[in-house]
């Protein structure tokens, strides 16, 4: 079975590159294009749609190496597509 994560409509679309990506401690994954435009706080959720995580790997191969470890309690950011990736504590 494939893992799932919540992608932010701008991935969804197609519309931006993934730039931010979060692993939470429940073993949620979240993934958005770094913009700060999916709603306050009430709609935040509403931006999000589930995806195999097999299929934003597909558009993006560098995606590989963040999921390839243990990243719980962790973010990864950048500032473009191709761009290198920077690990934050969350």
């Amino acid at each position: 079975m494939e893992r799932r994560c919540l992608v932010c409509d701008h991935i969804f679309t197609n519309e931006r590159p993934v730039c931010h990506v979060v692993f939470f401690d429940d073993g949620e994954i979240q993934v958005d294009c770094g913009y700060d435009d999916h709603g306050d706080d009430e709609n935040f959720s509403k931006s999000f749609r589930p995806v195999g995580l097999g299929h934003i790997i597909a558009r993006d191969k560098t995606l590989v190496e963040i999921f390839a470890g243990d990243n719980a309690g962790f973010s990864f950011g950048r500032d473009s597509l191709g761009g290198g990736w920077t690990k934050y504590f969350i």
